[in-house]
């Protein structure tokens, strides 16, 4: 891509966390998982806990509020399931967007309150990275 790009990752992750009864629980098919204990790939090393993502793929846009939708639209109906989740394991969950800025072009970044209570009922860190090429 070569233009402005936005792209997102949910992430769920614990040390006794078990992908499959998150994918279960969420009714979602996650992107990638991983459990503690599994090789990482190309390397002699392991990983140190678990993990169960979703990922949205990148778009080349202006205003990021598009991708936030998704992610709400997704997760928003799984709040209940996600607070059960929490509390069957110590879990950490992580909204990680990465906006890739080309062209001094930045896209226009608001976090509605809306989004913003999601975070907060789940108990989500928000993540944002960002790259200028």
């Amino acid at each position: 891509m070569d233009k402005t790009n936005v792209r997102a990752e949910f992430r769920i992750m614990g040390d006794e966390l078990r992908p499959q009864e998150v994918t279960e629980a969420l009714g979602l098919e996650p992107s990638e998982t991983w459990c503690r204990g599994d090789p990482i790939r190309d390397t002699s090393r392991h990983r140190t806990y678990a993990s169960w993502g979703l990922y949205f793929a990148p778009e080349e846009t202006l205003d990021i509020q598009p991708l936030l939708e998704k992610i709400e639209s997704t997760f928003l109906p799984k709040t209940e399931a996600i607070r059960r989740l929490r509390s069957r394991f110590d879990i950490e969950i992580s909204v990680d967007l990465v906006i890739v800025i080309e062209d001094a072009a930045p896209p226009g970044a608001c976090f509605e309150p809306r989004f913003l209570k999601l975070l907060s009922d789940i108990g989500a860190r928000l993540d944002l990275d960002m790259y200028i090429n």
